[in-house]
């Protein structure tokens, strides 16, 4: 807190209290040298616990100084908790010359304060920043090569808010609110080669944003509310390498299509924690005899739930051999099998025979 906010902040107090406003405001004059000596006239967070004590002056009298005393543990206490909690470093970025500048728990404002000619990255984290204006990074738009906001909130961004930002590498928003994506913010950014949209609630995506990403070798979607996403205009993005599309809840359809536009292409999408990734082989094979009418996404789902039937029925009827192949197991699986039966247990077996006649009525959905 400066002088003058807390000179306003007396000034608001003696309107409502002229008694301790009048000891507040003589306080404030007293030790505005003091607070005028502190670097960026702010309390330094370590003397925070004495500043209250160290600065009270002898001259008022008790009363007025068991009240400001209450009063400046009070302020104390909040300068500590606000010093502790927005924190923005500067160090070099990898050991070169130039500066990487990383905040957390801090709003726009005190990150824009703290931005220099000199950075190549800036990385905030777990901050709240509900909007990036128009204009943002202009001031830097030479210099700035990695741009990460992480888990602060965002729910808007400027049609401009990252104009300038030409040499602009990678661009990082994950775990924020952004619903949608606007083709106005990549019109600067001709060189990104990284784009983290992860775990947003981003519910569709422009084709023609494409047309700004021709550098783009690594797109992170993944964790998102998309149903579809457009292989339309895809081709533009010439130097993709990666895509993470997973934990969207895709179409049939629409999963068809991406993947196997991917795969031609030789684009990795497949992860560990895509837990679809082995129904695109279905997929794909019922892709390929889809007639494109109104009833495609219906007669799609019709093919890939009969398709799931027909291999869970194989796997049935297979079952026996493989609980027979190893001779030496069959006593061990007896007791096991009357243990589970004695105690009324729900047997895989019994979950599978209800899966396959879910499966079967899901399947009977008319052509």
């Amino acid at each position: 807190m400066t002088y003058n906010q807390f000179v306003l902040f007396c000034s608001d107090i003696h309107n409502r209290d002229q008694v301790i406003g009048k000891a507040l405001l003589r306080y404030a004059t007293e030790i505005s040298h003091r607070l005028d000596s502190f670097p960026g006239q702010q309390y330094p967070e370590a003397q925070c616990a004495s500043c209250y004590s160290t600065f009270l002056p002898k001259r008022f009298s008790s009363s007025e100084q068991s009240t400001m005393y209450r009063l400046l543990k009070i302020l104390a206490f909040a300068c500590c908790i606000v010093n502790a909690a927005s924190v923005c470093s500067t160090s070099k970025y990898n050991q070169g010359p130039r500066d990487w500048l990383q905040c957390s728990s801090s709003n726009i404002i005190e990150v824009k304060s703290k931005l220099t000619l000199n950075l190549i990255t800036v990385s905030v984290s777990g901050s709240s920043i509900p909007e990036i204006g128009d204009f943002t990074f202009v001031q830097n738009a030479s210099t700035i090569e990695n741009l990460n906001f992480h888990d602060c909130g965002i729910n808007s961004i400027g049609n401009q808010g990252f104009r300038g930002l030409s040499i602009l590498k990678k661009l990082s928003l994950p775990y924020n609110n952004l619903t949608n994506l606007k083709a106005t913010w990549f019109d600067d950014l001709p060189n990104l080669v990284q784009l983290d949209l992860s775990f947003n609630r981003i519910s569709y995506l422009d084709p023609t944003i494409y047309f700004h990403l021709s550098k783009l070798q690594r797109l992170d979607i993944n964790d998102n509310i998309l149903t579809c996403i457009p292989t339309q205009n895809l081709e533009n993005i010439r130097h993709l390498k990666n895509i993470r599309i997973q934990e969207n809840p895709l179409t049939y359809q629409c999963r068809a299509r991406i993947t196997l536009w991917l795969k031609n292409h030789k684009v990795d999408y497949a992860t560990n924690e895509d837990k679809y990734r082995w129904l695109d082989g279905i997929l794909w094979q019922c892709l390929s005899d889809l007639p494109t009418d109104q009833f495609a996404d219906r007669r799609m789902n019709t093919c890939v739930v009969s398709n799931m039937f027909d291999q869970l029925s194989t796997i049935l009827r297979s079952s026996a051999s493989l609980a027979t192949s190893t001779q030496e197991c069959v006593p061990a699986r007896q007791t096991l099998t009357q243990c589970l039966q004695s105690r009324n247990v729900n047997k895989n077996g019994d979950v599978l025979m209800n899966l396959l006649a879910l499966t079967h009525n899901l399947a009977k959905i008319p052509h």
